[in-house]
């Protein structure tokens, strides 16, 4: 990190090429992010809805207007986030990206990544942030999986991190579409037995279930409604001090 402040933002689940996705609530925190002079991004993943017509989610009446083709959405995430590209800590890739490359051996994710020249996180990637002071940050960020239908569930999922990796100062999931920030206490031994907090969060999402006119998988399975926004982790000296925020646009 070139300063010792840093405001970390997690932003994924957008979903662009459906009816349901929240473009402009997304470019209004791309905006977010560029005009913070001390903003650090890391994409979360499922930025493109990337179903297809052999795929059994396909609907052919939810393709968004403003997208011909999975490919259009793909062109147009690649030109607003290339914006972004010098304050990117890099894509992951979502289950929707996932199943694209399994119909198409293409990762289209990888090839932005690689024309950006930003780091391609896969599936899921350790994060390890040095500052000038000389103060270090690790963390553990992936899209995620499961989680089921109830809060609790997706809690769970997210908790099971802290028997895995005890030594990590924060954790990310997206998939989800929840939108929550936990500190976890975890224990751990050196000469003596101490407690220290992992802040774990859960990313959000810009996607909506009930939108009028359109018939999405949210509304099919009679989800709950859920918030548009995401979270960031404020960094002060090269430490977390107060934890996860979240933003909700609406």
């Amino acid at each position: 990190m070139k300063q010792n402040d840093a405001n970390l933002y997690f932003r994924g689940d957008v979903h662009l090429g459906c009816k349901q996705s929240d473009v402009d609530a997304w470019k209004l925190t791309n905006q977010l992010v560029q005009n913070d002079p001390i903003g650090f991004d890391f994409g979360m993943g499922d930025y493109v809805d990337s179903i297809v017509a052999k795929d059994k989610r396909y609907d052919p009446f939810n393709r968004d207007d403003n997208f011909e083709s999975v490919d259009d959405a793909f062109i147009y995430f690649e030109e607003q986030y290339a914006k972004l590209r010098n304050k990117s800590g890099g894509l992951l890739i979502g289950n929707h990206e996932w199943q694209l490359i399994q119909y198409s051996e293409m990762n289209e994710i990888r090839k932005i990544c690689y024309r950006l020249k930003i780091p391609y996180l896969s599936f899921a990637s350790f994060i390890r942030l040095e500052f000038p002071n000389g103060n270090e940050l690790t963390g553990f960020i992936a899209h995620g999986s499961g989680g089921g239908r109830k809060i609790g569930g997706k809690i769970n999922r997210l908790d099971e991190v802290k028997g895995k990796l005890t030594h990590v100062d924060f954790v990310v999931y997206g998939h989800t579409h929840e939108l929550f920030a936990r500190p976890v206490p975890v224990l751990t031994f050196n000469t003596d037995i101490e407690s220290r907090i992992i802040h774990m969060a859960s990313s959000g999402s810009f996607l909506r279930n009930y939108v009028e006119d359109t018939i999405g998988y949210g509304e099919r399975g009679l989800y709950d409604p859920l918030p548009v926004g995401f979270v960031w982790l404020g960094v002060r000296d090269g430490e977390i001090k107060t934890g996860f925020n979240y933003k909700i646009l609406h």
